[in-house]
This record gives structure tokens, C-alpha cells and sequence, in this order.
């Protein structure tokens, strides 16, 4: 009872307040409505309108003082109101930070400063949107995508030729070094449009927190990508080559988040043709362009670039210490390369035929002529010149690990297509287009050796003989000096 009564003596307190702040605009109002009756009572009909024009009159002024009343209290609530928005980067290594302060303004200034933020933040989110919305995730767009540049027709044969390269179907390791830009782009051809169907625009692994919600795997390929932008060192202006780009997903992620100018070197038509797409769609056109050659002869010419790096892309290489060199060549005087490399770990050994067999499955599913260990790769970027400031397997910091999309036993619906569910599905979709074909033959060959590759990568990360994470700090350095050449 008291309670109520202490509530109801609230509200007569308000009201009364109410009446005071707006009781001389009511009280003209109905002042006015009284003479109107007074002067022409002879015409009721007349009068009975104005009076009920000077009611709405005086609700709408009551309406407005209540709105300014209203703004005042909001611009006191918020007038040392700062609008902060923090990205973080590489488990705190760097943040964004962006403040607006808007002390002692009015809530004009402060609305004009804080939308002037939040544009911002939006037009970089619907580029976001736009650039994943151009990937290619669909049952049909695998099915239009698959073989690349490879005519319709041949792709089954291209298939047979690919697999023939490989250990388990009686290939030799020097046959693939030999052929290596045939094997790669017949691999890149047939593969692509299963990466962008799986994975998105970022074909690369990348390790996993493990928070609540759970970081999610395009998430971690984003945060890592901001990881090797960090290490570089990259500012706005800088020019900057992506060996080895893919269809530009990570390219277009760094160009964001850095704003550099990015060229990213590939050699497959087909998936530079879709990362043009990508980047028109990103906005990006005049940030990010493609050169098209082979790593290991690059058409650039000597101390171009003010940083690179290589995304799980240089172990397509025959000879990774020839592609060091060049990338080397490329790079300023002072300037640093970021290598993320697949490598066999020092638990490999090559006289065990359970290691043998997975590393061939390895290279069978992922177009590799050869897999380099951890301290052959070091030992490379060495003799190609660079002073390795940093080398480690990234794996060893996160508690997910970077296989754990490769495990069907992992139900994710984000990464619903690499759980056991999303993989008969796939399947069933795949058989069934190349059956009514609306996919060309062969597909599902392309299906089951991606499959091999998937389960070679898990065995080989569980065993702890295989690890896709492997970063090496590199830098040229200020005065060049002749390199000693070196036996891997």
C-alpha cells in the first residue's frame, strides 16, 4: 500500500511538472478556442471547426514541447557520449580505434559525428557483403565452375593425365617437378569451383579459438590474414605482392584492412578470370589488380615491391629455394616476406610407410610435386638470401586445430559441407548432375580425389607429421650481399 501510494504521488509530481513546463501554450490555446465561441456564436457550424482546429493546434504543440524535452534529456545523457569502435587483431597484438568525443555539444554535432562513424563501419560492411555474396557457393555454380578453362568435354581425360602424376596411381616425384605448371593448373582448373563451394574465397587453413559463439572458419582465415598483414608491417600506400593469390580472398581481406596497394601473382586463368569478378565486386579495382606468371620466372622487375608474402601457396613449387630468390628479387632493400607454408613436421619419418602413404595422399589431393620439412624450408629462405627473423608452427598456439574442418566427426553448420552430413550430400549432388549432365564427366573423379587429399591432411595433423601453418618471418636485407647456395 505504501508503495503504491509513493507511485501514485510520482506521477502527480510529473503530470504537475508537465503542466507547468507546457501550460502557457495550452492555456492560449484554449483561451483562443473560448473567444472563437464568444465571436460567433451566431455561427455554430464555423465555430465548431475552429475550435476543433485550435484542439489539434494545441495537441501538436504540447507533442513538440514534449519531443524537446525529450532531446534535452538525451543530449544531457550522451553529451560526453564517445562512439568506439575496437577490432581486434591477432589476440590483442593490434586494434583499430576510432573516437568521436562530443563533450559540452549539442545533439546535432553529436548525431552528425556519430553517423558520420557509422557510415563508415556500414559502406565496409556491404562491400564485405558484396565480395561474399560474388562467391560461388551454390550446387550450380559447381557444377558451371567445374574444369575451369578445360573445355566440358575434356575434363575426364584432364583428370586421368592429373592423377597419373602421383605415387598412387604409379607417378614419380621428378615427373611432377618437371611438369609442374601442367599439374598445377590442371589442378587448379578442376578443383576451384569445389574450394569456393567449400570454402569461400580463402583457400587456406588457418588455427581456431575455441570461445563462445565459436570463432568460425571463414572468421579464422580473416583473422589470420590480418595476422600476416600485422607482421609486415603494412601501412596505406605501401605496394605489396601476394605470391601465389588464389582468386584474391585474401588479397581483398589485406587490402581492407591495410590499405595497400596489392598485386597478387597467379598463374591459372580461370581463377584469375573469378578474382577480377571478386575484386569489382569488393569496389576494389583501383587498390588491387592480378599479374599473370609463374613464380618461379616472375615478369616483374627487380625491387618493386615494399613487402610480400605467400599464403600456403609456394609448396606448389618444384624448388621452393628458386622461388625464395625471386620473390628476394622483387622485394626493396629492407623489406620483409611472410611465408605460411604446408610442411612435413620433424615427427615425419621417411622410412615409415604410414607417413610415406599419407604424404602421398597429400600431394595426390592438393597438386603438390613434393612436400619440404620445416627445416628444409627455413633453410631455403637462408640461402635465398633473407635473414629469417621468425619461424614457427602456428598450430602450437590454438587450442582448435587447423584440421578440425577436415573432420567429418565435427558438426558445424558453418562449415556444414565438410561434416560427414554436408559430404553425402555433396556427393549425391555431384553424381547427380554429372548424371543428367549438367556437370561434366569426370566430376566425381575430381570429388573423390579431393576427398583423398581430406583425409591425407587429417591423418597427417593428428599423427603430428604434417602441419598447413608453418610461418617464417623473412627479410632482405638493407645492403644486399651475395647468398650462398645451399643443398635442401
Amino acid at each position: 500500500m505504501i508503495l503504491c501510494t509513493h507511485h501514485a504521488r510520482r506521477r502527480r509530481r510529473r503530470r504537475r511538472r508537465r503542466r507547468r513546463r507546457c501550460g502557457g501554450r495550452r492555456s492560449s490555446s484554449i483561451e483562443l478556442m473560448r473567444s472563437n465561441f464568444q465571436i460567433n456564436s451566431g455561427s455554430q457550424r464555423h465555430v465548431r471547426t475552429r475550435a476543433s482546429q485550435e484542439v489539434v493546434h494545441a495537441q501538436d504543440g504540447f507533442q513538440e514541447d514534449r519531443a524537446r524535452l525529450v532531446a534535452r534529456r538525451r543530449a544531457r545523457r550522451h553529451c560526453s557520449a564517445r562512439i568506439i569502435f575496437t577490432t581486434q587483431v591477432a589476440r590483442g597484438d593490434a586494434s583499430v580505434y576510432i573516437a568521436s568525443s562530443a563533450k559540452n555539444s549539442p545533439l546535432q554535432q553529436l548525431v552528425e559525428e556519430a553517423s558520420t562513424q557509422l557510415s563508415g563501419v556500414a559502406s565496409r560492411i556491404l562491400k564485405e557483403q558484396g565480395s561474399e555474396v560474388m562467391s560461388k557457393t551454390g550446387a550450380l555454380d559447381l557444377a558451371s565452375g567445374l574444369g575451369g578453362t578445360i573445355g566440358k568435354d575434356h575434363v575426364k581425360s584432364a583428370v586421368e593425365q592429373y592423377v597419373k602424376y602421383h605415387d598412387l596411381h604409379g607417378g614419380e616425384e621428378e615427373s611432377r617437378k618437371s611438369n609442374y605448371t601442367d599439374l598445377v593448373n590442371k589442378y587448379y582448373d578442376l578443383a576451384t569451383s569445389f574450394y569456393e563451394y567449400g570454402w569461400g574465397d580463402s583457400f587456406h587453413f588457418a588455427g581456431r579459438w575455441v570461445i563462445w559463439p565459436e570463432e568460425t572458419f571463414r572468421e579464422s582465415t580473416k583473422r589470420h590474414q590480418h595476422f600476416i598483414a600485422l607482421q609486415l608491417g603494412l601501412k596505406k600506400g605501401m605496394k605489396v605482392l601476394d605470391v601465389g593469390c588464389g582468386i584474391g580472398g585474401p588479397l581483398i581481406e589485406i587490402a581492407r584492412f591495410s590499405s595497400t596497394l596489392i598485386a597478387g601473382l597467379n598463374n591459372n586463368d580461370y581463377q584469375m578470370s573469378r578474382g577480377k569478378e571478386l575484386i569489382s565486386s569488393a569496389g576494389l579495382s583501383e587498390q588491387c589488380n592480378f599479374v599473370k606468371g609463374d613464380f618461379m620466372h616472375m615478369p616483374i622487375a627487380d625491387n618493386t615491391f615494399d613487402a610480400a608474402y605467400a599464403l600456403q601457396a609456394t609448396c606448389h613449387a618444384p624448388d621452393v629455394r628458386c622461388v625464395y630468390r625471386e620473390i628476394y628479387r622483387v622485394l626493396k632493400p629492407g623489406q620483409y616476406f611472410a611465408l605460411d607454408e604446408w610442411c612435413m613436421t620433424d615427427r615425419f619419418d621417411p622410412s615409415n610407410r604410414k607417413h610415406l602413404a599419407i604424404k602421398a595422399e597429400i600431394e595426390l589431393g592438393d597438386g603438390l610435386p613434393d612436400i619440404r620439412t620445416t627445416r628444409q624450408v627455413v633453410q631455403a629462405m637462408k640461402d635465398a638470401g633473407f635473414k629469417v627473423i621468425f619461424a614457427k608452427d602456428l598450430a602450437e598456439d590454438f587450442p582448435c586445430p587447423w584440421y578440425q574442418p577436415m573432420d567429418p566427426s565435427h558438426f558445424s553448420w558453418t562449415s556444414f559441407q565438410c561434416t560427414r552430413a554436408g559430404r553425402f550430400f555433396t556427393r549425391a549432388i555431384v553424381n547427380t548432375l554429372e548424371f543428367l549432365h549438367i556437370a561434366p564427366a569426370g566430376s566425381m573423379r575430381v570429388y573423390h580425389f579431393l576427398q583423398t587429399a581430406s583425409e591425407g591432411l587429417l591423418k597427417g595433423g593428428q599423427e603430428g607429421i604434417f602441419t598447413a601453418t608453418f610461418f617464417v618471418l623473412g627479410r632482405k636485407p638493407p645492403q644486399e650481399t651475395e647468398t650462398v647456395n645451399g643443398d635442401l
